[in-house]
């Protein structure tokens, strides 16, 4: 018996070093390797890699649900926290207004000048269509992953959407649940900080889903996708370069 004890560590151990180590990779070699594994993959499956666009289709879509929230929480915090007075006061809508104007300017300029898209084969989505409903599982599960955090509560909201939102909050308040709240402040810090925690966990499984994603592509399309990015990429910076 406590021979059987002293190798429970043991075997489990190098499992434990094995994840220390993967996280301690560098995010964006994470991805590269991820990428390499995903041609590989999907080279050998083929067709049958098809499947594996699940996992990244998940954490897009937990993507986008974060990220309103996330930026109205940032927006918030930073009114609430930063001295505003004087001319600060005055020059900040001068200054968001500039940004706009700048930002839709460079679009605009790169869309119609540069057109870093043509000559790339890229083809315009075919317009939405309400589908049936799927019987594959996966597709059910990911129909029910939130798009948004309040989009579950509303009137066409699903149970499993409303699951999936309050796990993730429990599970990251859990820390917090001494935390007093004194003031509206704390609580607007709160809510931000619970957000970039959740955050901190879709992009830890990011690289899984460039991985699915990759092997998906090159198991289905082959190569013309990344080409086309190729020739998109370099397009664009020849004419920059130009």
């Amino acid at each position: 018996m406590d021979d059987q004890a002293l190798e429970q560590p043991a075997a489990v151990a190098p499992r434990t070093g094995l994840i220390k180590r993967w996280q301690n990779i560098p995010l964006y070699a994470r991805i590269v390797i991820a990428l390499v594994l995903g041609v590989i993959t999907g080279l050998l499956l083929g067709g049958n890699a098809a499947s594996l666009a699940v996992p990244g289709k998940l954490v897009l879509r937990l993507l986008g649900a974060l990220a309103p929230a996330l930026i109205l929480a940032a927006i918030v915090h930073t009114f609430m926290t930063t001295q505003l007075g004087g001319p600060l006061a005055a020059r900040l809508p001068r200054l968001l207004l500039l940004n706009t104007l700048v930002a839709i300017t460079v679009g605009l300029t790169v869309a119609n000048i540069i057109q870093p898209g043509q000559g790339a084969g890229l083809t315009p989505p075919p317009p939405h269509q309400e589908n049936t409903k799927s019987t594959n599982p996966l597709a059910l599960f990911l129909e029910n992953v939130p798009k948004s955090l309040l989009g579950p509560l509303g009137d066409d909201g699903k149970v499993i959407g409303v699951i999936f939102v309050a796990v993730a909050f429990g599970m990251a308040l859990r820390k917090e649940r001494e935390r007093p709240i004194m003031t509206m402040g704390h609580l607007v810090e709160l809510f931000l900080e619970v957000l970039i925690k959740i955050l901190h966990w879709i992009i830890a499984v990011v690289p899984l889903a460039v991985f699915g994603i990759v092997a998906s592509i090159i198991g289905t399309e082959g190569f013309a996708q990344f080409r086309a990015l190729g020739i998109f990429v370099l397009r664009a910076r020849n004419k920059m370069t130009s």
